[in-house]
């Protein structure tokens, strides 16, 4: 086992290792690769009993509230339904946009399909969540407060942000129609976290290479900037910083 920079070559989410152990150089964690495939990465390997040979863990339902809401319909999405949607969605998402057409493809085939009846709440505001959600068909209601926001429809997600910044859902949502969801579990959407990670420090090391102001600096100061560097978004016509702001 040893540490893989895929050197000169494109990286590719099947070298993806969900190992916490980690190679320390520069302020840059490399993760050690076991050469294990995403599709063998990302398939639960839990020893516990799971109920109708699912991915969605019902092994401590008091702790997993949505997966006592959901019922499922497909382990694995193998033949690619919903392709074009599925593809279109994490092309567009504002986290999974910088995957190429290949892993977008693998990562649609780890999502399991499962059904939510109509009036059901799939996540509820102040506890974390487990799961990355793709609608497929049906209207889901948001709510803030016990207040109503808006409704999700085909091709909307939720539950990314929970499990990106490990904090309590910021809303509660509630089936509104029967519906339809792809469904990505926690320690799998992880998975792909890291590797988003490790192509992130690619761009920014590639970025500020192009800096006339940086080329004094070392490159293992260029390393830590890298690692530290954050994408952030905003909407059009928003502020990004304003006047007397510190």
């Amino acid at each position: 086992m040893g540490v893989n920079l895929n050197v000169g070559k494109k990286p590719s989410i099947d070298t993806v290792n969900s190992s916490k152990t980690a190679h320390r150089k520069v302020g840059l964690s490399i993760k050690i690769n076991n050469l294990t495939q995403i599709k063998e990465s990302l398939i639960n390997r839990s020893s516990k009993k799971l109920v109708e040979r699912t991915v969605v863990e019902r092994t401590n339902s008091k702790f997993n509230y949505e997966a006592r809401q959901l019922k499922v319909l497909k382990v694995r999405n193998n033949d690619l339904e919903d392709f074009d949607l599925l593809n279109k969605t994490l092309e567009t998402h504002f986290f999974t946009r910088i995957l190429d057409q290949a892993n977008r493809t693998l990562v649609i085939k780890e999502l399991a399909l499962c059904e939510l009846s109509k009036g059901k709440t799939i996540i509820k505001q102040g506890l974390v969540g487990n799961y990355f959600y793709i609608i497929k068909e049906g209207e889901i209601s948001k709510y803030l407060n016990n207040k109503f926001e808006h409704i999700l429809t085909s091709g909307d997600t939720f539950g990314d942000l929970s499990i990106l910044h490990d904090t309590a859902a910021g809303s509660t949502l509630t089936a509104s129609t029967n519906c339809y969801l792809y469904v990505l579990q926690k320690t799998k959407f992880k998975v792909i976290v890291d590797f988003i990670t490790r192509l992130n420090y690619d761009e920014n090391k590639r970025f500020l290479d192009t800096i006339h102001i940086f080329e004094a600096i070392s490159n293992d100061e260029k390393i830590l900037m890298a690692s530290n560097l954050k994408e952030e978004f905003y909407l059009e016509e928003s502020y990004i910083f304003k006047g007397n702001n510190h």
